[in-house]
C-alpha cells in the first residue's frame, strides 16, 4: 500500500495521519486525547509512545538510520522467526538471514484502524513474500494488534500453517 492508499483507507483526521520520511519509509503519526505515538510500517516498529502529560516512554537510538532494509534501533521491535543470528538445528541446517529475523525489516500491511474512546486500535499483518520464501518461510501469518491510549497494549499472533501428517 502506498502513502495515498493508506491515507484514503485509514486516515482519521486529527488522530491518524501518514507520511514518508526522507528515505521513503512509511510512518503513521498518532495523536489521541490520551497519547501521541509514531509507528513505521517497516518492521511494524513502534518508535514513539507518550501518554498525555507524561514524558516519552520508549528509547530510540540516535544511531537509527530509518533506511529501507535496515532495522530501527530502539522503540518496540518485532523479532520473528528467530532471535539473534539464525543458527542451524537438526531440522534446518541454514544459518543465513538477518539478525533477529526478517519481520523487523519487512514491510507490514495495515489492515485495520479505528478510534474507540481515547484509544486508537491498529492491526498490521505480515504474510509470506519473496524474501521470506527465499529464507525458507512460506507457511506463516502474523497479526500485530496495538492499542494506543493512556495505556499501551501490544499483541502478536503467529499462525503456523504447515500441515503435518498425523502419526499412524
Amino acid at each position: 500500500m502506498d502513502l495515498q492508499e493508506l491515507t484514503d483507507h485509514f486516515a482519521i483526521p486529527g488522530v491518524l495521519t501518514f507520511s514518508q520520511n526522507e528515505n521513503g519509509l512509511l510512518r503513521a503519526s498518532i495523536t489521541t486525547p490520551a497519547c501521541t505515538a509514531e509507528l513505521y510500517l517497516q518492521g511494524a516498529h513502534l518508535t514513539r509512545w507518550q501518554p498525555t502529560g507524561h514524558k516519552p516512554v520508549l528509547f530510540l537510538s540516535d544511531r537509527s538510520t530509518f533506511t529501507p532494509g535496515k532495522a530501527i534501533r530502539g522503540g518496540v521491535p518485532l523479532i520473528f522467526p528467530w532471535f539473534g543470528g539464525r543458527t542451524a538445528t537438526a531440522e534446518d541446517p541454514r544459518t543465513d538471514g538477518p539478525s533477529h529475523g526478517f519481520a523487523r525489516t519487512a514491510d507490514w500491511t495495515l489492515a485495520f484502524a479505528a478510534l474507540a474512546g481515547d484509544d486508537l486500535h491498529l492491526t498490521l499483518t505480515l504474510a509470506p513474500n519473496d524474501t521470506t520464501r527465499a529464507l525458507g518461510y512460506d507457511q506463516f501469518q502474523l497479526a500485530y494488534q496495538l492499542t494506543l491510549g493512556a495505556e499501551l497494549r501490544l499483541q502478536l499472533a503467529v499462525a503456523n500453517q504447515i500441515r503435518r501428517a498425523a502419526p499412524l
